[in-house]
């Protein structure tokens, strides 16, 4: 197929697109500012990933806690902001090329939007389960620290921490779908619908 042939004859159908749905004047743009977008959010993540791995592990250190657990949720975190460099990674090696044909980009675009919106819809698994593992991992080896020095523990701030992580988990995973639902999706639609047109000229 003469891809080529194939956009200058979309392009010459432009008007018979909906403005609010697909405005391929304004794609590059779009694309960029998905991009930066994206890439802000996974260097913030990382970043926040790591300086809670190094403030758990400097709570261990300084209270000289042995525990594994307490290890392992340092590790949880670690593993976290390292799955945020892999998207990266991942990003910059299906990367399109400058200059491929608008339909290539588009492809390129519905498929990074699949992959987003799996993420936002999957978040209670991949991302808030590890969090508050972590903070649980991390509060029970302090606990059994407390409790081996024979000093009595007093739970009621534990069960606030812990109900107030749940509520914080909820509250990030509803906010997650929303934008999945609200942002993502609508967008894909639009695209995929575009796609489907410009491939039926």
């Amino acid at each position: 197929m003469n891809w080529t042939k194939l956009e200058k004859t979309w392009q010459a159908q432009l008007p018979r697109f909906a403005p609010a749905e697909w405005q391929p004047s304004e794609f590059e743009q779009r694309r960029r500012q998905l991009a930066r977008t994206l890439a802000r959010r996974d260097w913030l993540e990382a970043g926040a990933s790591l300086l809670a791995a190094g403030g758990f592990a400097a709570v261990l250190v300084l209270l000289r806690v042995t525990d594994w657990r307490g290890w392992l949720a340092v590790g949880l975190l670690l593993a976290l902001g390292a799955n945020f460099v892999r998207e990266r990674r991942r990003v910059r090696r299906l990367r399109v090329p400058t200059g491929a044909p608008l339909l290539v980009q588009l492809d390129a675009e519905i498929a990074e939007l699949r992959h987003q919106a799996r993420l936002l819809r999957t978040v209670a698994f991949w991302y808030l389960a590890p969090i508050l593992a972590a903070i649980a991992l991390l509060g029970w080896a302090l606990v059994r620290k407390i409790v081996a020095a024979g000093v009595a523990v007093d739970y009621v701030p534990l069960c606030w921490i812990g109900g107030g992580s749940v509520a914080l988990a909820v509250a990030v995973g509803w906010l997650n779908h929303w934008t999945a639902r609200t942002w993502i999706e609508p967008q894909l639609v639009a695209r995929e619908k575009a796609r489907a047109e410009w491939l039926a000229e």
